[in-house]
C-alpha cells in the first residue's frame, strides 16, 4: 500500500493551537484538550494512507487542487494530496460549524 508524507500548513499548526488554547483557558478542560488533540493528530496522520477516501468539497476553492475534508469530533479536517511526490498537505482545521472553507483561505 503507497504511503504519503503528511505535512501540515502554518494555518493548520496555528487551528490547532487555538483549539487547545480555547478548550485548555476558556474552557478550563486542559484533560479534554489534551485528548481531543491527540485524537485529531491520530486522525490526521492516518491520511498516510488512503488520502482519497474522503469526500471531496462540494465547492473548490481552487482549480488546482481537489480539496477533501473529513469530520473529527465536532472539527473539519481540510486537506489535499498528490500522487508525485507522495504527500497530504492538511491546510485546515476548523470548527465543524463552517460550511464555507473559502472564507478560511
Amino acid at each position: 500500500m503507497k504511503q504519503y508524507e503528511v505535512r501540515l500548513a502554518a494555518a493548520a499548526y496555528e487551528d490547532l493551537d487555538a483549539i487547545s488554547a480555547y478548550i485548555t483557558y476558556t474552557l478550563q478542560e486542559p484533560l479534554t484538550a489534551t485528548r481531543l488533540l491527540a485524537r485529531l493528530q491520530e486522525q490526521i496522520l492516518s491520511l498516510e494512507t488512503l488520502p482519497a477516501r474522503h469526500q471531496l468539497l462540494a465547492r473548490q476553492p481552487e482549480e488546482s487542487v481537489e480539496l477533501r475534508q473529513f469530520p473529527v469530533s465536532n472539527y473539519m479536517i481540510y486537506y489535499y494530496f498528490t500522487e508525485e511526490p507522495a504527500v497530504v498537505y492538511v491546510t485546515r482545521v476548523l470548527p465543524g460549524g463552517y460550511t464555507d472553507y473559502t472564507k478560511f483561505m
